[in-house]
């Protein structure tokens, strides 16, 4: 989707999964230090939701902290995540690394009892779907609620944490890494001068609106316009002074017209892209002069 057109409510561009992803580009390039991403594989197939996983899995490794929420991966996409929080009715039921999940469980006396995916029994089991799955002695009398698994999962977890605290408790000495990054602090410097962002955001702006050049609707617009004013010039003349202020009341339509036209564009485009300017802005991926005369100059040429 490199060359395509993003699209939006009246103009058909990516698709959802390209535009997804083209949005996780979007904060790609500003080069997080902390990335959050909600559902980045919803809507795509499988092989493209790998490569999704694996791409954000090279940025984590690069010294990136990823935090990424998803619904029923795969076996080879949950093996990309290096930690794993499992919620279930809102509480936490595991927090560890993600290759020990099925250790810790199988610990608790949870189990399944044929192959299947790591992801699918952590997700059976914070629904409290009990099937072909081994239980504790303490749930396996009188059939348990999901209810019941809950929170007996809840209560494992805490007892699990409980211990894991007391451990860091115990160790006083911060390890080396850990007092670099108390030291460090993380500034975001611009690294585009005004003009690049000014030539971006206008090339930017002319491919948004290159579709509506040659629209049928403005076209109209305008001819009908130039039709009108024409046959109210038809056969005019400054005989009388009464005509000539029936010309000078033509020329001051016409000049008004042609000023006022364009403003209604520029009223309607702004409030359009508010959001979207927001978004960028907050995260300062370019300044506001820069925008707001590049918007400028790329809409001049259907203004005129």
């Amino acid at each position: 989707c490199q060359d395509t057109l993003i699209g939006g409510t009246f103009v058909r561009g990516v698709s959802g999964g390209e535009r997804k992803r083209v949005c996780i580009g979007n904060e790609i390039l500003l080069n997080p230090s902390l990335l959050f991403l909600d559902e980045p594989t919803s809507g795509l197939d499988s092989t493209a939701a790998l490569r999704t996983l694996q791409m954000l899995h090279i940025i984590a490794k690069a010294g990136k902290t990823v935090v990424t929420t998803i619904h029923q991966p795969s076996s080879r996409i949950f093996n990309k995540f290096d930690k794993l929080i499992l919620l279930g009715r809102g509480s936490s039921l595991y927090f560890g690394k993600a290759s020990e999940a099925m250790t810790y469980f199988s610990s608790i006396g949870c189990a399944p009892l044929i192959a299947m995916n790591p992801a699918e029994f952590l997700i059976d089991l914070a629904n409290g779907n009990t099937n072909e799955k081994s239980l504790p002695t303490e749930l396996e009398d009188g059939g348990p609620s999901a209810v019941d698994v809950h929170e007996f999962l809840v209560e494992a977890n805490q007892v699990r944490l409980e211990k894991m605290e007391k451990a860091k408790l115990l160790s006083s000495v911060l390890t080396e890494g850990e007092s670099k990054m108390q030291g460090m602090s993380y500034s975001r410097e611009s690294k585009t001068t005004w003009c690049e962002q000014f030539s971006i955001l206008c090339r930017r702006g002319l491919k948004e609106r290159r579709h509506e050049y040659l629209s049928c609707l403005r076209i109209v617009q305008v001819i009908s316009t130039a039709i009108i004013i024409g046959l109210l010039w038809w056969n005019s003349d400054a005989s009388s002074p009464r005509r000539v202020q029936d010309q000078a009341g033509l020329l001051f339509f016409i000049s008004v017209f042609w000023a006022f036209f364009p403003m209604f564009t520029a009223v309607f485009t702004f409030p359009q892209e508010r959001a979207i300017v927001a978004k960028e802005r907050s995260v300062e991926m370019y300044k506001l002069s820069a925008y707001f005369l590049a918007k400028n100059t790329s809409d001049l040429p259907l203004d005129l």
